[in-house]
């Protein structure tokens, strides 16, 4: 006994309810008339079967057609599918529907009911989908049957791009082939437009299917600041899975599906990427997208090594404002861009500004290096700067590495003597504390791949139970001892850490409840990071912890508004008023609103 779900009752429950019929009622009539689903024409003596709703196997009564088609049974009240059958067609439920669970439901005493048969037998429909010449494979494919108002089947093409339904009940039906985007049988965007095929019993139905033509937009750039042309750039639609084109003449076609899209644009270093929105592609049409993009600065130079001149590949050059107060963890470029195997090395999109470089070498061969207009050094500040040229890809000097030495050494504690761990090892300022060359339980340090240079050394505790120091129990880089690094050889570097200055307070938002301010310490002789920040969450206090004596200048940013301030009420760091700090104490109450 077949029977319908529960999911099913509730449906016909609802429909009922739209119709503002009663579920029962007192016996009646169902009438209707029977005609062919192909012609329209009516089918004499045609014979038709009430079964009720629920149950396949119940069979209420039964009817058979007179001359024109017509019927009338007798039923009790109550919810009930019809079976038409006729010679020449095929057993047909109430709908044009192949099965009793697909049925559409009547009741008697509504309006006479239409109930078209199906022509006899079963059908195959198949063809295959193209592109041009070329299959498409893996696009989902879906039969509509229109006879019977119902989506009647999924599949999908195979690797050559043939899809095929079997067992398809005879009639007329609809085809959607879900490619990006979707169309229907044949080349329409739209189901209501689709063409209508005729699936019978006997030969299979062939139906090949094109895609709709793609359209082009043709992309040109333009700098957005000057007015030139932008020549070199790739161009895509993220989400179609399509070819990335590249040019260097200045235009790009991009070959697409009819839609709209944004478009991406990727120009070349001395740009930043862009966004083309809502590019409307039509079908064979070329659509103009023309863009702007803002301009950058760009660095070019190639890496060779110092004695041989051979190139060398794989080294990381990053790109370092020449007023930086120390390489930042914050800084999106702070890999930097490696050298190809050609040795070539372009650093950018940045954003203006003037730049020094540092390149670190990935082999163990050649040294870390700020770059110079001759060679390497140690110094951030006697590296060449790159003056910015906004727009044009600047060709640097050849970056010449020398080989790599390596400095040792033991931290410990100036009051005790003692060993300290985890303290990190940096030959510039940093605002991080983690870094990849630190002490370990006895407070050893090991740093190779030094270039052989005079290096100013900052020791980094990760704990913030001692104060952060350079290289000669100096506070600050400009007091800092330069180690003098041999290529091939071990140079020994102790140092002594004192107990860490802290500075605390509270900082606010002018009008907002939800603050989230992060206070960054700058030495104040050097505008250095002078250690690592501290935040105050919610009006709570904050603290900043691992600093050794000095005076130092504190920003404070609202994390949320992107607003900044620096102590006291000062817009810049020259204008900022020094706090000064004592190795092993708290300067408290150092209070700032950013408003």
């Amino acid at each position: 006994m077949r029977w319908r779900s529960v999911g099913a009752t509730a449906v016909l429950a609802a429909s009922l309810l739209t119709v503002g019929v009663p579920a029962a009622q007192a016996a009646s009539q169902i009438v209707g008339k029977v005609t062919s689903s192909q012609t329209g024409e009516p089918v004499p003596n045609a014979c038709v079967t009430v079964v009720d709703y629920f149950y396949e196997d119940k069979e209420i009564a039964k009817g058979c057609a007179d001359a024109t088609g017509a019927f009338a049974i007798d039923v009790p009240g109550g919810t009930y599918v019809l079976r038409g059958s006729a010679e020449g067609y095929s057993d047909t439920w109430s709908g044009s529907r192949r099965r009793h669970r697909d049925a559409v439901f009547v009741y008697p005493g509504t309006q006479p009911y239409e109930l078209k048969l199906r022509p006899p037998g079963i059908g195959v429909l198949r063809g295959k989908l193209l592109d041009g010449d070329k299959p498409v494979p893996w696009v989902g494919v879906s039969l509509v049957d229109v006879d019977g108002s119902i989506w009647a089947g999924d599949t999908s093409t195979n690797a050559a791009g043939e899809y095929a339904f079997r067992d398809v009940f005879p009639g007329r039906h609809k085809i959607e082939f879900k490619a990006y985007p979707t169309q229907y049988y044949h080349q329409k965007e739209t189901l209501a437009e689709a063409d209508v095929v005729n699936v019978l019993s006997g030969p299979d139905v062939v139906i090949d299917e094109q895609l709709i033509p793609p359209g082009f937009a043709e992309v040109t750039l333009t700098d957005e600041v000057s007015g030139a042309p932008v020549k070199e750039f790739c161009a895509f639609a993220p989400g179609t899975g399509g070819d990335r084109p590249c040019t260097t003449d200045g235009v790009v076609r991009l070959r697409l599906p009819r839609g709209t899209y944004d478009l991406a644009i990727t120009p070349d270093k001395a740009h930043f990427g862009s966004t083309i929105e809502k590019v409307v592609i039509r079908s064979g049409e070329v659509t103009k997208a023309p863009g702007k993009v803002k301009p950058a600065v760009a660095i070019r130079s190639v890496v060779r090594n110092a004695r041989t001149g051979a190139l060398v590949k794989n080294t990381c050059v990053q790109a370092v404002e020449s007023n930086s107060p120390g390489l930042s963890t914050w800084d999106n470029n702070w890999r930097g861009t490696c050298s190809d195997d050609a040795g070539v090395v372009v650093v950018g999109p940045l954003p203006i500004a003037d730049y020094r470089l540092l390149a670190r070498p990935q082999d163990e061969t050649h040294g870390l290096q700020w770059v110079g207009w001759w060679g390497g050094t140690g110094e951030q500040t006697a590296a060449r700067t790159y003056k910015a040229q906004p727009g044009r890809i600047v060709q640097g000097s050849p970056i010449l590495l020398d080989g790599a030495g390596t400095v040792t050494g033991t931290v410990r504690d100036e009051a005790t003597g003692q060993p300290i761990p985890h303290v990190c090892v940096f030959p510039y300022a940093t605002n991080w504390a983690y870094g990849d060359h630190c002490t370990d339980l006895q407070g050893n340090y090991r740093f190779p791949g030094l270039g052989p240079y005079h290096w100013p050394l900052e020791f980094t505790a990760t704990s913030g139970n001692h104060g952060w120091r350079w290289s000669g129990n100096a506070v600050d880089r400009k007091a800092a001892k330069r180690i003098k690094v041999e290529a091939g050889r071990e140079t020994t570097s102790d140092e002594t850490l004192q107990a860490a200055a802290k500075v605390t307070g509270v900082g606010l938002v002018e009008g907002s409840e939800d603050s989230w301010i992060t206070v960054i310490p700058y030495n104040a002789r050097t505008g250095d990071y002078a250690g690592p920040s501290g935040n105050g969450y919610f009006g709570d206090p904050y603290e900043v912890t691992g600093l050794g004596t000095q005076q130092v200048r504190l920003r404070f940013i609202d994390d949320i508004g992107r607003k900044e301030i620096w102590y006291l009420d000062a817009p810049s760091f020259d204008k900022a008023t020094p706090v000064q700090v004592t190795s092993g104490a708290t300067t408290p109450d150092i209070n700032q609103t950013i408003r």
